[in-house]
């Protein structure tokens, strides 16, 4: 099994949520060329315009019972997460990120996520 993922937005039945994000390019910056009118010092609003492209659809995580024998533990729930290859191109190629959890025994309090798998590595290995 790959690495745990948790996302916070769309609750399903076990409480668990997910939420699409977007962000601005890395590198981007004001216009600063000769003769700009751009304001550099920071005492302007944010661009409350929103993304230049529309925001991958949310997926839903559907827990259940771990079929992979390396995760043959009762306590332990897993489920997949289909996600875009390209965030530029939410329509286009997925990929599928393995998910395990432990479920609060008690009352919820909040999540803690542990990833403990790199490039290409499980993040589930007993």
């Amino acid at each position: 099994m790959a690495a745990a993922l948790l996302a916070a937005g769309c609750t399903n039945d076990s409480g668990v949520s997910v939420q699409a994000r977007t962000s601005a390019t890395a590198g981007s910056s004001p216009d600063t060329t000769a003769g700009s009118t751009a304001d550099t010092t920071g005492d302007t609003a944010p661009d409350d315009s929103g993304p230049t492209t529309d925001p991958a659809s949310v997926g839903t995580i559907e827990w259940g019972e771990c079929t992979d024998e390396s995760a043959d533990d009762p306590v332990l729930e897993c489920a997949t997460l289909a996600v875009p290859l390209d965030y530029d191109n939410p329509s286009g190629d997925t990929l599928s990120i393995a998910l395990v959890r432990v479920p609060a025994v008690s009352d919820r309090q909040g999540a803690v996520l542990f990833n403990p798998g790199g490039p290409g590595g499980s993040g589930f290995d007993p």
